[in-house]
């Protein structure tokens, strides 16, 4: 078969169909990853997406964690510390609420910025705008036949969920992949009778394949454990003593340090001195460091604790029983000097 000339596929003096060449030159696609990703620090999340489609360059240069750090401190972080007394912006440039990679206020997602973690920001900020969006996806857990009375405790962090009952004791799952077991062990408490009733996990990252959680008790008391995730294993590390100021309704652990709340509304600091290299499994008993006694707090109640090198904040929200209605009422306590936890307070 002869093959057509040109000139009779074109006939009626058509123009080819072929996308003529633009007559600017790319410059921008020339310039150095670093002047690149400057630039694309000015974008929005949604361009930065459009971006990581173009090239397998873009989507390693759009990709970039730190890109996606600065956009969930911009989104989820700096709108939130804003808010907090004594934290708005300023014209002090130490004091400004503005990104920095080491100079950042990262409130409650301290963990996410802990030097011996490499955090994936961009799934990081992936997950807090689904659940922002209420778009999540829901699984299920069977953790026991019937419903326990109490009820069951539940942590979640790091990709393992924690629970704690009476019967059961203390346990931990995978958040993950099969619903396999990781490890449990027995709640030994001085009386059988009184259940675990608070329960926390230590949200910075975990050091040498561990994590440490703390569990209270009706009966006042405390423990301190750690799942070591390469043994399989919960180990328990310290125990407190039964206390008569009533149930441990709520605690709080950002290590070495631990926060408890009574039912007697006494609030208790204390301070762990740690082993170096964490060679010991038993720990010695913690340093009271300070106590505050209230007459206004109600259930249910809330802390949480947040540590500094200069001290250690602890925020409490709690209620606050009022005529046809309820209010509720967040307070924050700083201890300064924890650099000498033995100083007087």
């Amino acid at each position: 078969m002869v093959k057509r000339r040109r000139d009779e596929q074109n006939s009626g003096g058509e123009r080819s169909l072929k996308r003529a060449r633009p007559d600017s030159v790319d410059r921008f696609t020339s310039l150095s990853d670093e002047l690149i990703l400057r630039v694309l620090s000015y974008l929005p999340v949604s361009h930065l997406v459009v971006c990581q489609r173009l090239s397998h360059k873009y989507q390693s240069l759009a990709g970039d964690s730190q890109l996606w750090k600065e956009q969930y401190y911009n989104r989820f972080v700096r709108p939130r510390a804003s808010r907090l007394p004594g934290l708005k912006e300023r014209g002090d440039p130490d004091e400004r609420l503005s990104f920095a990679s080491k100079a950042s206020r990262w409130l409650e997602d301290e963990h996410l910025v802990d030097q011996k973690v490499k955090t994936n920001w961009k799934k990081q900020y992936k997950l807090r705008h689904n659940w922002s969006r209420g778009s999540c996806a829901v699984n299920e857990i069977q953790v026991a036949e019937q419903a326990t009375v109490p009820p069951v405790l539940v942590q979640m962090h790091d990709g393992v969920i924690y629970m704690a009952n009476q019967a059961d004791g203390l346990r931990a799952w995978p958040a993950k992949g099969e619903r396999k077991l990781i490890a449990q062990i027995a709640l030994r408490t001085t009386v059988p009778s009184r259940p675990p009733t608070s329960l926390a996990v230590d949200p910075a990252a975990r050091e040498y394949g561990a994590a440490k959680v703390v569990v209270g008790f009706e009966d006042g008391a405390f423990s301190v454990f750690v799942l070591k995730h390469i043994e399989s294993r919960f180990v328990q590390r310290y125990s407190h003593e039964p206390s008569s100021n009533g149930v441990v309704s709520a605690v709080a652990l950002s290590w070495p340090f631990v926060v408890t709340m009574t039912a007697t509304h006494l609030l208790s600091l204390y301070w762990f001195n740690e082993p170096r290299g964490d060679s010991q499994d038993v720990l010695e008993s913690p340093l009271l460091l300070h106590s505050l006694k209230s007459h206004t707090v109600w259930p249910p109640l809330s802390i949480s604790l947040r540590k500094s090198a200069a001290s250690v904040s602890i925020s409490m929200a709690y209620t606050l029983p009022t005529y046809l209605s309820g209010w509720v009422r967040i307070l924050i306590i700083r201890i300064l000097a924890i650099v000498r936890p033995h100083a007087n307070f």
